[in-house]
């Protein structure tokens, strides 16, 4: 059970918006979730939200799976995507990026323009087999993995 009422609106809103659009839209959160989110924090995985729903919109699958894991130190928000497309991910935190055409990419810009706010998260970003997954780490853990990994890394398969 969700028991942020913030979170579960976003979550419904979401829902609603793949279901809309003829997409599987599936969510896995971890029974001790309890986590304190900020206004930033909501619009961050909004945004992803949308890009991911948008990516999946055009896939053969079309399915977007949001997952959230916590721990007491930590809270892992990973969002997974079927795409269509090649993404160049060395391109993602560029400025005004955009795999949509007519787009500004005005909402990437503010999710990096977030984590370079936040020293306490970091997201990483993968593209495997046509899945798109960016993930997000916040808390201790990411200290633990931030002197092995850039802020935002990227890797494709």
């Amino acid at each position: 059970m969700i028991t942020d009422l913030n979170l579960r609106s976003l979550l419904v809103v979401k829902n609603q918006y793949a279901i809309d659009s003829g997409l599987l839209f599936k969510v896995d959160i971890a029974e001790n979730f309890n986590m304190t989110m900020t206004l930033d924090l909501y619009r961050t995985i909004g945004i992803l939200l949308d890009n991911a729903i948008e990516g999946a919109i055009n896939s053969i699958e079309r399915k977007v799976i949001l997952s959230i894991l916590s721990d007491n130190d930590y809270h892992i928000v990973s969002i997974t995507s079927t795409i269509n497309q090649n993404v160049a991910l060395s391109n993602m935190n560029k400025n005004g990026f955009s795999t949509k055409p007519g787009h500004s990419g005005i909402g990437l810009t503010f999710v990096e323009q977030y984590m370079a706010r936040m020293p306490t998260i970091s997201m990483h970003a993968t593209l495997m087999n046509q899945n798109f997954t960016q993930t997000l780490t916040i808390g201790e853990l990411h200290n633990d993995l931030s002197a092995r990994r850039r802020h935002y890394t990227t890797k494709a398969y």
